[in-house]
């Protein structure tokens, strides 16, 4: 799933809970926390994440053999 993804389904969860103030509340972080991640102003961190008891997974795929190497980018 997307960060836009996860962003979506916080603001229905919010939405269900009477705001963003009453849902912050009852999961114990900040209505500005939340209103921050909604505008894509923070990523969700582990507090965020645990009370919409969700998970951060990182993956890497390989390149098509047909792109350039990107060597020394970063």
């Amino acid at each position: 799933m997307s960060l836009d993804q996860f962003r979506a389904a916080l603001s229905a969860a919010c939405q269900e809970a009477g705001g963003n103030s009453a849902w912050a509340t009852r999961h114990g972080v900040t209505p500005s926390y939340v209103s921050q991640t909604l505008a894509m102003l923070r990523t969700p961190g582990p507090k965020l994440l645990d009370a919409m008891r969700w998970r951060k997974v990182v993956t890497y795929e390989p390149v098509a053999a047909h792109e350039p190497a990107r060597v020394g980018r970063k």
